[in-house]
C-alpha cells in the first residue's frame, strides 16, 4: 500500500487527475450497475413469487373437486396444464392424510420426488422456488390437500448474466469516455500550474 502512494505521490499533475477522474467516474458507474442489477434481482424474486402463488391459487381451485371426489385422473389432467410453463419442475398434490394424490414433472428433473407436505409458504432455496398451498373445500372452507410447486431459477440466472454483460459495456464505454473527457480537460487545470 505505501508503494503505491509513494508511486502515485511521484505521478506528474497531469496523470494524477487522469487518475483520480478515471478512478471516481469507474466506481460510482460501477456502483450504480451494481444497485441497479440488485434491485432487479430482487424485483425479479417478487414477481417470480407473486407469479407461483398466482399459479397455486388456480391450480388449488382447479384441483378441489378431484380431491373431494377422489379423481386422481382430472387431478393429473389438471397438473398437466402447468407444461405451459417451462419453469416448473415439479408438482405435487397431498390429500387430507398428506399422501401424494398426484404428481407432475416436466420430465428434466432428476430428483422427481415430491417432499413432505408442509404448510402453506412460498420460499427460495439454492436453486429454485418452492409453493406449498393449501387446497381447501370450497362449501365449508376445510383443508382437503395441499399443493406444492416446485419452479427452477433460470429466469433470475439469466437476467443476471444479461446484466453482467450490460453492466460490463457500459463500463467499459464510460471508462473510454472519462478517460477522453478527462484527457480533454484535464488541461484547463494543469496548463495554468505547469
Amino acid at each position: 500500500m505505501e508503494n503505491i502512494k509513494q508511486k502515485f505521490q511521484n505521478l506528474p499533475i497531469k496523470k494524477k487527475l487522469m487518475t483520480i477522474i478515471l478512478s471516481v467516474s469507474s466506481l460510482c458507474i460501477f456502483l450504480t450497475v451494481l444497485t441497479l442489477s440488485i434491485n432487479g434481482t430482487v424485483n425479479i424474486k417478487k414477481q417470480m413469487s407473486q407469479e407461483l402463488a398466482i399459479t397455486g391459487t388456480i391450480i388449488g381451485n382447479r384441483i378441489n373437486a378431484a380431491l373431494l371426489f377422489d379423481n386422481n385422473s382430472v387431478a393429473l389432467e389438471t397438473l398437466k396444464a402447468l407444461s405451459a410453463n417451462k419453469s416448473i419442475l415439479l408438482a405435487c398434490v397431498f390429500d387430507k392424510k398428506s399422501k401424494v394424490f398426484a404428481k407432475y414433472t416436466n420430465g428434466e428433473v432428476t430428483d422427481n420426488k415430491c417432499p413432505h407436505a408442509q404448510p402453506s409458504m412460498i420460499s427460495f432455496s439454492n436453486n429454485s422456488l418452492q409453493l406449498y398451498k393449501e387446497i381447501t373445500d370450497p362449501f365449508n372452507n376445510q383443508q382437503i390437500g395441499i399443493l406444492f410447486i416446485k419452479s427452477d431459477l433460470s429466469r433470475i440466472s439469466s437476467y443476471i448474466y444479461k446484466q453482467t454483460y450490460i453492466g460490463l459495456i457500459i463500463i467499459l464505454f464510460t471508462f473510454i469516455l472519462a478517460f477522453v473527457l478527462a484527457a480533454k480537460l484535464q488541461n484547463i487545470i494543469s496548463k495554468p500550474i505547469n
